[in-house]
């Protein structure tokens, strides 16, 4: 979290103030879903870029991704916050309204998104 403050923002930040902001706030953050560690591996990463590559994808130009995704019981969280000193809890079961998030996203910025509820009316 250092690293990304301090590339994106001009300021300096140690890990030890990161740390009391978020004690302070009586958040933790945990981990409620191993990732493999083989999705990172640097032969998987060439095979997703021969992938990509031959598709006729200009990574010179600016490129959009137009993105739909509905958030129901069978998304998954890798982390989730929940009070110190309590375990994060995952329900299979949805305690809110299903939700679509429409996006277009590139590797600029965030161009634009909407959220519909089940009913298909935006939020």
């Amino acid at each position: 979290m250092k690293g990304l403050l301090e590339k994106d923002f001009p300021v300096r930040i140690s890990c030890q103030s990161i740390s009391n902001l978020v004690t302070d706030m009586d958040i933790t953050w945990k981990q409620v879903k191993n990732i493999p560690s083989s999705w990172n591996k640097p032969n998987l990463l060439a095979q997703h870029a021969n992938f990509v590559n031959p598709q006729g994808l200009d990574l010179d130009s600016i490129i959009i991704f137009v993105y739909e995704s509905g958030f129901d019981l069978h998304s998954g969280r890798g982390f989730g916050y929940s009070p110190s000193g309590k375990p994060s809890v995952l329900s299979l079961v949805p305690k809110v309204k299903q939700v679509t998030l429409i996006a277009a996203i590139s590797d600029e910025e965030f161009v634009y998104h909407e959220l519909l509820n089940s009913n298909g009316q935006m939020t």
